[in-house]
């Protein structure tokens, strides 16, 4: 028996290399876990923004402790473990799927939205989520800790309506392809004719 020969012409070799995109289960398993962790990550904001001002709005320095206290762990403990699993599975998708990560406008606003906030939680949060923590632990503090207050208001706040407005480009999908993208898309049709 012999070996069939190709009688269609190969497809003339691109000067790019060409990422196959991922199989549907890894798609969906790795969309399924982008989705979970950023909406913990909005819903972890949510408890920031009630503890925050729970503390701020509280004349006791025990609620205002407990608050501030509780805000450092959920920034250390849950916040950046969150952050980041939502950045890192965004990337993945944008690297494995259609969208890529500088096709779409929207794509790309997620990105730097995603990594502005992932930065700014990480190192300035976290800052004033140690300096109200210890303000409050000290031997004769009171109830006035200066500014931090008004930042761990602020910060949730702020950090809420970047994350509202992922979820926002994500439904809607706005601005269509860049650029970029329509200069790839083109490539991509004349290989394929």
């Amino acid at each position: 028996m012999t070996s069939p020969t190709r009688t269609t012409q190969e497809p003339a070799e691109s000067s790019r290399r060409v990422v196959p995109l991922m199989p549907p289960r890894i798609r969906k398993t790795i969309v399924t876990l982008h989705v979970i962790f950023a909406v913990g990550w909005l819903g972890t904001d949510f408890s920031m923004l009630g503890l925050g001002i729970t503390g701020f709005s509280s004349s006791s320095l025990e609620t205002m402790r407990e608050s501030y206290l509780s805000m450092e762990r959920i920034g250390a403990y849950v916040v950046i473990p969150v952050a980041l699993c939502a950045v890192l599975t965004g990337l993945l998708l944008g690297l494995g799927t259609r969208w890529g990560l500088l096709r779409y406008h929207w794509v790309t606003v997620k990105l730097v939205v995603g990594l502005l906030a992932l930065t700014l939680a990480v190192l300035p949060l976290q800052i004033q989520l140690h300096t109200a923590a210890t303000a409050v632990q000290e031997p004769g503090a009171t109830s006035d800790i200066g500014f931090v207050q008004y930042t761990l208001i602020i910060a949730p706040a702020v950090a809420l309506a970047l994350y509202s407005s992922n979820v926002v480009l994500s439904i809607f999908k706005p601005w269509g392809m860049s650029a970029y993208g329509k200069r790839r898309a083109a490539g991509e049709r004349r290989n394929r004719d």
